[in-house]
């Protein structure tokens, strides 16, 4: 009977191979953790080194080197000086005469008086007896008389016209030019005062306040106003008002309106006196804007009284502007 052989194990074999299972589990566990740190620290700047900062890029089409130019600020639009369509004369704080005016031959003389202080106006036709058109003067001499120089209806030449009866009727007196004070009416580089024609102080003349036969004071396009003391011979330098509008004369000087004041939304008041002293003084507020107000404005000073024609808006203040009625 044969003998069967028995396979001995070799216990060092199964201890190696313990081994080698273990070596080969701790280099998959290094190897997993070397794959996590690097699958961490992708897009991780190095460490001691700070993050950069996106720059941003220039618009396509600039330089970026190119200075950004500021935006232009929007222009206020300026105040013109144009001639005013609107005549106003006081006698007193009672008494005083308006009118309208335009283009020559288009529009008739129609001059209006109050005697209530403005509260109610009685319509006149200076044209029907004597064929006057475009008013652009108007003398106020007493409660019924009044005179007005106007525009011929053939070539629009100056003509002069007075009511002796408050507007019940008018006449031509032609002698009458000659010693008053006005704007040729076809040549704005023109004035007439009591002493002749003389040269006006700048291309075109849009307003004429006079104190008496020597004092003057001319509101010009540019916004500038020229005073004189010698009937228009010669003439100061300008004096800068801005935004001035209309001009008329007074007790000690003249008082011109103005609009587009920082400090008044509405119509201005400035005292300005025969040596050029400026004087703020009142204002009359106005919804209207300054573009709207140039030319629909008209002043007239009496001993106590301002007289303020500002678009539909007539009123009188008798403390310089600060109030009014």
């Amino acid at each position: 009977m044969a003998v069967k052989q028995v396979k001995r194990v070799d216990p060092g074999r199964a201890l190696r191979r313990r081994r080698f299972l273990a070596l080969g589990l701790g280099l998959f566990l290094i190897v997993d953790v070397a794959l996590v740190a690097v699958a961490l620290n992708t897009g991780r700047a190095p460490s001691g080194a700070a993050a950069e900062t996106p720059t941003p890029t220039a618009e396509e089409g600039t330089d970026p080197g190119a200075e950004v130019e500021p935006e232009p600020a929007v222009a206020v639009p300026a105040v013109l000086a144009v001639a005013p369509t609107r005549l106003l004369v006081a006698l007193d704080d009672s008494i005083a005469w308006r009118a309208t005016t335009g283009a020559c031959p288009d529009t008739p003389a129609l001059p209006e008086r109050t005697t209530d202080a403005g509260a109610t106006w009685e319509p006149t036709d200076a044209t029907a007896p004597t064929d006057v058109r475009s008013i652009r003067r108007i003398l106020v001499e007493g409660p019924d008389l009044a005179s007005f120089v106007g525009q011929s209806p053939t070539d629009c030449s100056p003509m002069f016209v007075r009511t002796f009866v408050g507007g019940g009727n008018f006449e031509e007196f032609a002698d009458g030019l000659a010693g008053t004070w006005y704007v040729n009416p076809l040549n704005g580089a023109q004035v007439h005062s009591p002493e002749g024609d003389f040269a006006a102080p700048c291309a075109t003349v849009v307003a004429l306040a006079a104190r008496d036969a020597s004092g003057a004071a001319a509101l010009c396009a540019d916004g500038t106003i020229h005073l004189t003391a010698d009937a228009a011979t010669t003439w100061s330098g300008p004096v800068e008002i801005p935004g001035a509008l209309n001009i008329a004369a007074s007790s000690d000087g003249f008082t011109v309106a103005v609009a587009g004041d920082e400090a008044c939304a509405g119509v201005r008041l400035i005292g300005l006196s025969d040596v050029a002293d400026v004087v703020p003084l009142g204002c009359l507020p106005s919804e209207q804007t300054p573009q709207l107000l140039a030319g629909n404005v008209a002043v007239s000073v009496t001993d106590d009284t301002i007289w303020l024609w500002a678009g539909d808006v007539l009123v009188r203040s008798g403390d310089g502007g600060n109030t009014w009625l």
